[in-house]
């Protein structure tokens, strides 16, 4: 439909002939949250292995839409730049009530961004990215055409027993992690259940190809012309993809109306109405339901829970694919240092704490999305549809009609930071803006931008000029620190004794930094210690405490 699909055979596992093997870490699902964890321990050294019962990537577009952190993710874990050069970029969307506008969306971006606010890829093509980077990365294996059947978690590991065509057989890991979707087999197996709502609203969503040259912008229309008493959005993809989704109103037969006759008729009078003549032909189809569902916890000794295994929530601001993404950079990082003897397991409940809040906020906003988009009933219909006539003249109405599209969590209460007196600026618990910066590495000097100097660890960025004896001093400490600490001086004149080094420029500001200060950076980008007298022992303590290591000191 969309390319030519690479269909994997099956390997026989040592595994299935009597071998003695024991995994670090199985993940459960080679979806797009499964791969990227797999690629994410990868990245901080461990080794996984993932468990797929398909032989290729899924059909359709799915979850489409791959937000900017979505993209800073994929780059530290290695597709991302393939990934962004492949996808349609937007930032702008308009949105119309009957057959007139009443809302333009502008989301945040300059020349100076590494990565658009968005990127649009039907999620065939995204796993198919994932993939191509697991099969080239020697620490992933992917086994493809294998079903776990059940699961057995106890103290010390976790026992799957694997389906496959020549056989079942058991395999044994230290750790697992379940990213196997919204039905998850690990989840059940383990008799844990869903917490939350679950709405009315269902869409049918479409890929088509049209032949246009309308721009890539998020288009919305509430009760259309062409579909009366419907929600219509479209949005591009590459290869002149677009994708259709249509609310259906409750007298609405859902097996009917995904019918290809009615669906096609539907799809047609939409695009008479917009003005596009262009030949077009109809791809693929589904029907997608709203769900704000979670489970109360991520852990379960042994096994973490990440993307749709973990909490469902609706595609209005895009927040479920991307929440996923995130859950894998902060799992992974925090499963690795563990793995690796560099953090306890404990660390592992920071996981569990962080994301579920961040689930909570993403209910909270696609809540309110979810009953713009399909109110839940009369009255909440008459009072959007009179926000959206309202909003044709009065411009201060406007801002009720906002999508709040997904943006970063902010981990501000997570028990990992360090406060030492910072009262402005950059908070603790939001990610590192990735500014575009002068980098001098051993002298030698080239453009980048900030997430770039991050490596296997952590990140201090030390607003201080050289010559400074404290500032040696914390070089000395980060180079003895437990896990890595890439130490990177920020200042015109940081350059002595410095591996490396970036001009001030904007920096100090935009982050609201002190002229001595040192902002620490967890290994998924979230600030967990702002120093603003920054010792040797105080930067180890602030290390520790990220790892789980150390209690609060204030």
């Amino acid at each position: 439909m969309y390319f030519t699909y690479t269909h994997y055979p099956f390997v026989r596992p040592a595994e299935l002939d009597g071998a003695a093997v024991r995994h670090a870490v199985a993940v459960v699902g080679g979806g797009p949250v499964g791969l990227t964890a797999a690629l994410a321990l990868a990245r901080f050294g461990v080794r996984a292995v993932v468990i797929e019962p398909r032989d290729c990537v899924s059909h359709g577009s799915r979850a489409t839409c791959i937000s900017r952190r979505s993209l800073e993710v994929l780059d530290r874990v290695g597709p991302g730049p393939a990934i962004t050069a492949k996808g349609v970029w937007w930032h702008s969307g308009r949105t119309y009530f009957r057959d007139r506008q009443v809302f333009a969306l502008e989301a945040p971006h300059s020349n100076e961004d590494r990565h658009p606010p968005f990127l649009n890829m039907q999620q065939c093509a995204f796993e198919q990215f994932l993939v191509d980077a697991c099969h080239a990365n020697p620490a992933v294996e992917i086994r493809w055409h294998s079903r776990v059947a059940a699961i057995a978690a106890g103290k010390d590991g976790v026992a799957l027993t694997v389906e496959t065509p020549a056989g079942s057989y058991r395999l044994d890991a230290d750790w697992v992690v379940a990213a196997d979707g919204a039905h998850s087999t690990v989840r059940e197996a383990l008799g844990l259940r869903f917490e939350g709502t679950s709405y009315e609203g269902r869409y049918l969503i479409s890929d088509i190809e049209l032949d246009t040259d309308t721009p890539a912008e998020r288009r919305v229309w509430f009760d259309p012309p062409s579909n009366p008493g419907s929600t219509i959005i479209m949005h591009c993809q590459p290869d002149n993809i677009w994708r259709f989704d249509s609310q259906l109103r409750p007298d609405e037969d859902d097996e009917q109306e995904l019918e290809d006759d009615r669906l096609k008729a539907r799809i047609r009078r939409h695009l008479d109405f917009i003005g596009e003549r262009g030949r077009w032909s109809l791809v693929w189809s589904s029907l997608y339901r709203a769900h704000c569902l979670t489970l109360p916890a991520y852990r379960a000794g042994r096994v973490l829970f990440a993307g749709d295994a973990a909490h469902l929530v609706p595609i209005f601001g895009v927040r479920g694919l991307n929440s996923g993404i995130e859950d894998t950079l902060n799992l992974g990082w925090k499963l690795a240092f563990v793995v690796r003897g560099l953090a306890p397991e404990a660390l592992l409940d920071s996981y569990s704490g962080e994301r579920h809040a961040a689930t909570v906020e993403n209910h909270f906003q696609a809540t309110k999305s979810t009953w713009f988009m399909t109110p839940p009933g009369p009255g909440f219909t008459l009072m959007r549809d009179a926000v959206l006539s309202l909003a044709t003249a009065e411009p201060r109405v406007r801002g009720l009609i906002n999508p709040r599209q997904t943006s970063p969590f902010v981990y501000a209460g997570s028990e990992l930071n360090t406060a030492d007196g910072a009262a402005a600026g950059l908070a603790l618990g939001e990610v590192l803006p990735n500014l575009r910066v002068d980098v001098r590495r051993n002298g030698k000097a080239a453009d980048g931008h900030l997430l770039e100097l991050a490596g296997d660890g952590f990140l201090g960025l030390q607003f201080a000029p050289a010559g400074d004896e404290a500032v040696d001093a914390l070089g000395m400490e980060a180079a003895r620190a437990p896990v890595p600490v890439t130490l990177v001086r920020v200042g015109d004149g940081a350059q002595r004794g410095a591996a490396i080094a970036v001009r001030d420029g904007e920096i100090a500001g935009r982050l609201g930094a002190r002229a001595g200060e040192l902002m620490l950076f967890r290994p998924d980008d979230h600030l967990c210690a702002r120093l603003v007298a920054p010792t040797g022992p105080a930067l180890r303590r602030a290390v520790l405490r990220a790892l789980g290591r150390a209690p609060a000191t204030g």
